[in-house]
């Protein structure tokens, strides 16, 4: 059996210190999703909670991943960099709600697996954010969400997940589609939200030993004109710092356009940096009242030179 994924655990624990203090390939979207199937009901003590009312379907899903960062359990070299990423919908999970009443994930490459809480809990509680595929061995294959219900979303969520089988591992956010004729076409509209990702950052893990990747995380700003079908992003970053989160920068995108007929969005950050440079969304709720994404970034960290990958969620404030 194997311990649990220090880097796995990184990232959840980033993320909720952030929220605590305030706050390409493929054109990176996945296609609409189809219809979902009945498959026979599994009895389980504790369901998996992640959407307070949830409804049969496929989730839209936008995701990055990547296989630099050692799978989530192996250890990388010290130097190591993030030397890949990819947004191909088909290198992303992918989840879904089903009419038994569970959810369900589909790991890049691999079938429909139900979604379990976490082999090494014992008796779990509803709240718990730690979960797994129900076939695969304890950690191979682990699924955090950011239980962003506490954070008063409705229709998007945010996860970080590893999968020992492929050695991939990323981020991914996901929620129900908004239909594109409810897209509103007049106005403007800000909307804000939280992002948790990975960045090639080695620290070294006495207690599992070796070198891994930090989690990275902050909040998520976008600026929508809808009369113009233009947006822009913007990304408050920061890294952990013992109990606290260190400020790494602002990132801003350059100016988006928004696909008439299509709710997907791509651009790029503003920076002079070079590397993986991408941010990606669309919007969930049955108006556009929230919107989820993905992004990569090349960002200076004590004046060197280092990759992010990430996802994030944001919902409308007016």
């Amino acid at each position: 059996m194997r311990p649990v994924p220090p880097s796995a655990w990184l990232l959840a624990t980033a993320t909720m210190l952030l929220a605590a203090c305030g706050g390409s390939d493929g054109g990176g979207i996945a296609s609409t999703p189809g219809p979902v199937p009945t498959p026979s009901p599994t009895p389980t003590s504790v369901p998996v909670t992640i959407f307070a009312s949830p409804t049969p379907q496929e989730f839209a899903s936008v995701g990055v991943s990547t296989t630099s960062a050692g799978d989530g359990y192996t250890p990388v070299d010290k130097d190591a960099k993030l030397a890949d990423a990819s947004f191909d919908p088909s290198l992303q999970p992918k989840i879904r709600y089903n009419a038994a009443g569970y959810y369900e994930l589909q790991l890049p490459g691999a079938p429909y697996d139900r979604l379990v809480h976490y082999k090494g809990l014992v008796d779990p509680t509803p709240d718990n954010n730690f979960f797994q595929t129900a076939s695969a061995p304890q950690n191979y294959a682990t699924f955090i969400t950011r239980r962003s219900t506490d954070l008063g979303f409705s229709y998007s969520e945010l996860a970080s997940w590893t999968d020992a089988s492929t050695g991939r591992t990323g981020n991914v956010a996901f929620g129900t589609p908004t239909p594109v004729p409810a897209i509103p076409v007049s106005g403007t509209a800000t909307y804000r939200g939280v992002t948790s990702g990975q960045v090639d950052v080695t620290y070294f893990d006495q207690l599992y030993g070796g070198y891994y990747f930090g989690g990275i995380g902050g909040y998520t700003t976008l600026n929508v004109d809808f009369a113009h079908s233009l947006l822009t992003g913007t990304l408050e970053l920061y890294v952990p710092d013992g109990m606290n989160p260190r400020p790494v920068g602002t990132y801003t995108t350059l100016p988006i356009a928004l696909a008439s007929g299509a709710n997907s969005f791509s651009g790029q950050f503003d920076t002079s940096q070079t590397g993986f440079n991408q941010f990606n969304g669309l919007f969930t709720g049955p108006s556009a009242q929230e919107a989820i994404g993905s992004w990569a970034l090349p960002l200076m960290i004590d004046g060197q030179l280092h990759q992010a990958i990430g996802a994030w969620i944001a919902k409308r404030e007016n």
